[in-house]
């Protein structure tokens, strides 16, 4: 017998309203399961915290096996040996860009492409002069400028590289290219004939396109005094030509 029936055996031998028993007897007997809810409850909220702590315990376990393996199975890699960066004085500009450069250009001309680069705030690499150096050695063939000529676009455009489709457009456009440089440095018309006449043909196209000549070069084609072979040149070659450096 528990404690509510032995409590409700004594209120009927005491002679208690019978209502007020069985009010009381509904009372305790609520209490109770009230009681054993809470306790059930309690017991379920405990069994939850003993699986978390052996979850996590497990979860630990794991996580510390896992870094010895780590560490065993992967030793940390060397160091990699860095060269020391070359201490170029203040203000001054390295050389190597520029002395790649005047392999197809002049010193000036050289120069002048490096502070470009630098205006830019695009200075010049080793790799990125030698890159650029076979674009211009090439320009004679690709779009039919001397490399001085194509460096001096390159400058005029505010370019950052050189590409023959690029000098192309400026030249169908109407830039007109600076004569070339090499007929400033050698006489032409004293080379083997076919390196003169390769170059002689190369400096027609040019004028032909422009519609501009070379003093240099002697008179203009077809007048009195014209050193260029008549094999090479057209019937209307000259025509409406103007001469470079005269008054217009």
């Amino acid at each position: 017998m528990n404690d509510v029936a032995i409590l409700i055996a004594d209120m009927v031998r005491a002679g208690v309203d019978a209502d007020l028993i069985g009010r009381t007897a509904a009372a305790l007997s609520n209490r109770e399961a009230v009681q054993v809810i809470d306790e059930q409850a309690e017991r379920r909220r405990a069994k939850d915290r003993e699986r978390k702590r052996l979850r996590n315990s497990a979860e630990s376990a794991e996580n510390v096996e896992a870094a010895i393996s780590k560490k065993e199975t992967s030793p940390t890699p060397p160091k990699e040996k860095t060269t020391p960066k070359e201490n170029t004085p203040k203000g001054v500009q390295k050389k190597a860009p520029q002395a790649i450069l005047e392999a197809v250009l002049s010193q000036a001309s050289a120069k002048a492409l490096v502070e470009h680069r630098q205006k830019l705030k695009k200075p010049m690499t080793d790799r990125a002069a030698e890159l650029l150096a076979k674009h211009l050695a090439a320009a004679p063939q690709t779009c039919g400028l001397s490399p001085e000529q194509a460096a001096d676009l390159m400058i005029y455009k505010g370019w950052q590289g050189f590409e023959p489709e690029w000098a192309k457009n400026a030249l169908k456009a109407g830039y007109a290219p600076q004569p070339a440089a090499t007929v400033t440095r050698i006489d032409i018309y004293s080379l083997p004939q076919a390196e003169r006449e390769s170059k002689l043909a190369f400096f027609l196209e040019q004028a032909r396109l422009h519609r501009r000549w070379n003093p240099r070069l002697g008179a203009m084609p077809w007048q009195e005094g014209c050193r260029i072979p008549e094999h090479l040149l057209k019937p209307e070659d000259g025509k409406g030509w103007q001469i470079i450096g005269a008054a217009a």
